[in-house]
């Protein structure tokens, strides 16, 4: 009984949500009155037809009739021989030809009413689940306890929605005024990226997964650069949008995959794939090695895992980051999928003033391990 109300708390909570169009219990409840309806005023022919079929079979005996021999009239009886073995010979041929026909008529008959019987015998059964399924229905409305595996299935598809919304991030705050307080500045952004957009004037059309505010995407537009940006965040691509920029609010890698194969001149990621699954990053490449011409760029920034200081000042800044992703395993990646080239670039190094100042070996050895530069663009080449 637990679940039936916890089952009915969830429907009355999506119903106030607005998820149920306007009047849609209505509507199934008159549809089903029309299936029922409809259900009870169809006629079966098929008993008619049965029928018809054994009144055609009881009638095809041929009666071979002849000429009385006996009558009252005087050499009636002699007439009537003689016409009787004249006729005799056609009758019998007559008769012989409408037997063989009846007979075949009447199988038609029987091999069609075999055919039309199997539709109907399905569809019998059909009925017969769907009334099964109706009495659960209205076991539910009436508050009975469902069990078996549909009573199993409904409980594990609200643990599993349950467990959803509490992963989902869902925060008050903008990705907007996050950007503006972790990432800088759209102006400095802009002096950050130029010479990647200065790299990619080479490889139009470009496609921007992840573009955010459109700093790159404003770069390639002063460079007539053709370029497309995709951001899953819906007030991100409207504040694009307002912008005169081309985003369209998707989730990049759907976008990418509708994508013509061998028409892409440059993919971006920046700050981006340690967002994604594990999966995602797989997947990644392949696509972009399909969509990419020969000679594309996949250019890949993240955050350099190899540097210490990376996870004591900026990974753990973002909640919705997912994991780290190497250079190597990229580098791997790029070898798996069949792309021809690749290279890195780090980016981004420690302000001085925090890094050690001794020249000493075991100075510089600390030094690159805590003070590495922050991130890094992966450049594979199709």
């Amino acid at each position: 009984m637990q679940l039936v109300e916890d089952l009915k708390r969830s429907v009355e909570a999506r119903r106030r949500a607005g998820l149920y169009p306007q009047g849609l219990e209505d509507q199934l409840d008159e549809h089903a009155r029309q299936f029922a309806g409809h259900r009870v005023a169809q006629r079966d022919p098929i008993p008619h037809l049965r029928a018809a079929i054994e009144e055609v079979a009881q009638k095809r005996d041929i009666h071979r009739k002849v000429i009385a021999p006996t009558s009252s009239v005087p050499l009636g009886s002699l007439v009537h021989r003689t016409a009787e073995r004249l006729q005799r010979r056609h009758l019998e041929d007559l008769a012989t030809q409408m037997e063989a026909f009846a007979a075949t008529v009447t199988g038609a008959l029987r091999l069609a009413l075999e055919v039309l019987e199997r539709p109907q015998q399905d569809s019998q059964m059909l009925l017969e689940q769907l009334d099964a399924v109706l009495e659960r229905i209205r076991a539910l409305e009436a508050g009975a306890p469902l069990g078996g595996p549909l009573g199993s299935m409904i409980e594990r598809v609200e643990r599993l929605e349950a467990a959803e919304r509490q992963r989902h991030f869902d925060p008050f705050f903008s990705n907007e005024r996050f950007e503006a307080a972790f990432r800088g500045s759209q102006e400095a952004l802009r002096v950050g990226y130029a010479d990647l957009a200065d790299r990619l004037t080479d490889h139009p059309p470009v496609i921007e997964i992840g573009c955010g505010q459109g700093a790159l995407l404003e770069l390639l537009a002063e460079r007539s650069t053709p370029a497309k940006g995709v951001e899953l965040d819906g007030e991100l691509a409207r504040l694009c949008q307002s912008k005169g920029l081309p985003v369209e609010e998707r989730d990049g890698l759907d976008y990418l995959q509708v994508q013509v194969d061998g028409s892409v001149g440059a993919i971006v990621l920046l700050q981006v794939i340690e967002h994604l699954s594990h999966q995602q990053v797989a997947d990644l490449f392949l696509l972009a090695h399909q969509k990419l011409r020969p000679g594309g760029l996949l250019a890949i920034e993240t955050v350099n895992p190899q540097s210490l200081y990376v996870y004591a000042r900026a990974f753990f800044l973002d909640p919705t980051h997912s994991t780290p992703v190497h250079p190597s395993y990229l580098e791997f990646l790029a070898r798996e999928a069949g792309f021809s080239g690749h290279s890195i670039d780090w980016r981004n190094p420690v302000q001085r003033d925090e890094v050690l100042t001794s020249d000493t070996e075991d100075a510089r050895r600390l030094n690159d391990l805590i003070f590495g530069p922050q991130d890094y663009l992966f450049l594979g080449v199709r």
